[in-house]
């Protein structure tokens, strides 16, 4: 045989399957009897407008070349792949229900602490303010002590999963437990919660009237 070209690595057995050496020839050469003969299927590549127009014409013409053959199954790579991911894309899809759920209840810890943590310094909060702060520093303050927890967490969370990122790669599909840009966006999403999960509390630091909170004391 003569090699006429090389193309790039395929997913025979599967997308989630490692690509293996594999011949593709023409059919009007596979006879014989090796592993090339009697071939259990044709690949025809069509453009999407004519799809229908070439799936009648490929069953009227196994129709009336083998008139006692059951009728060819045609499917489309769109679909075969669509059915072999089917499980991967309901997998991302709980995960993804949970980790939002995660993300709800991580704001609704953080914005917790963060309102405890200002209803006890009432009084400092009534003495920086009689000192001169103002509102825009007091609200500031909070937001950052916020996001300094944040910081925390998120430098945590990625070295947790940089050191134990291996023993979730054979759940993954098209991406890389270590993906620089997924790491990257969840940092800059759990910072934003941190900030607007701080912000009411810090809002309402803001408006303490010193004098009442002084009185108060």
């Amino acid at each position: 045989m003569r090699v006429i070209g090389v193309v790039r690595d395929v997913h025979v057995i599967g997308l989630v399957q490692k690509p293996i050496a594999n011949l593709i020839l023409p059919s009007a050469q596979q006879h014989g009897d090796g592993m090339f003969a009697n071939p259990g299927y044709l690949i025809v590549r069509v453009i999407p407008a004519a799809r229908a127009t070439v799936i009648a014409a490929l069953r009227r013409t196994v129709r009336d070349e083998f008139p006692t053959a059951e009728p060819p199954w045609v499917e489309s790579s769109a679909t075969n792949m669509r059915s072999e991911l089917a499980p991967w894309r309901l997998g991302a899809s709980l995960f993804s229900a949970f980790g939002l759920l995660a993300l709800i209840v991580a704001a609704l810890g953080m914005y917790s602490v963060r309102a405890y943590s200002v209803s006890q310094r009432t009084h400092e909060m009534g003495v920086r303010m009689a000192l001169g702060a103002r509102a825009a520093q007091i609200m500031s303050l909070v937001i950052r002590e916020g996001v300094r927890v944040v910081l925390v967490g998120i430098a945590t969370g990625v070295a947790a999963s940089l050191a134990l990122g291996k023993l979730v790669a054979s759940l993954l599909y098209g991406t890389s437990p270590r993906d620089p840009l997924v790491i990257a966006v969840v940092a800059v999403l759990l910072t934003v919660v941190g900030v607007l999960a701080s912000a009411v509390p810090a809002r309402r630091a803001a408006r303490i009237d010193p004098v009442v909170a002084l009185r108060a004391d």
